[in-house]
């Protein structure tokens, strides 16, 4: 378990740093049961390991652990000065509350086992006091999200029902 935990806390940052390297022009705001790229994995094990190992590896002074809900545990990034300005600008985003790059995990039992899932939005607060969730459109995304998860043991599910995906994008 203890490999687990290391490639774990070397993944997160990883796609954290491809994440931000993204371009915002591919970008689409995440709406419910649509365009909501998620990667799963089934466990046999209970996931609490693995989401122990996330927050450990969400542990620089510009990122932050949450749980949002229960079942759902997400890194929040603050980006680099340039891209938070670009998202502002692109998705009439709020300065007084700024975007954070959020790579998220939820999980639920299933059968036997746990089946966890994985995404990465921007979260951007708008004037309304509404929030936008915007998606990349990269597959080196979701791959990089699926080799984390196989890293730490999980197998591959590829129908993942909507309710999982929706938990995932959780604020």
């Amino acid at each position: 378990m203890l490999k687990s935990k290391l490639r774990i806390s070397f993944a997160l940052p990883l796609v954290a740093a491809l994440l931000a390297g993204c371009e915002t022009a591919t970008s689409e705001v995440a709406v419910p049961g649509r365009n909501m790229q998620v990667t799963s994995a089934f466990f046999s094990e209970d996931p609490e390991r693995l989401i122990n190992a996330a927050r450990r590896a969400c542990s620089s002074p510009n990122e932050e652990f949450i749980r949002p809900r229960a079942g759902v545990a997400q890194c929040r990034l603050l980006m680099d000065p340039e891209a938070t300005a670009a998202v502002i600008l692109q998705f009439d985003g709020v300065i007084e509350d700024l975007p954070q790059l959020v790579i998220s995990l939820s999980s639920a039992r299933a059968g036997d086992g746990h089946v966890v899932s994985g995404c990465a939005f921007v979260k951007v607060p708008q004037r309304n006091g509404q929030v936008l969730r915007v998606v990349q459109e990269d597959r080196k995304i979701q791959l990089k999200l699926s080799q984390m998860l196989d890293a730490v043991g999980g197998k591959p599910v590829r129908d993942v029902p909507e309710e999982f995906a929706e938990r995932c994008y959780s604020l």
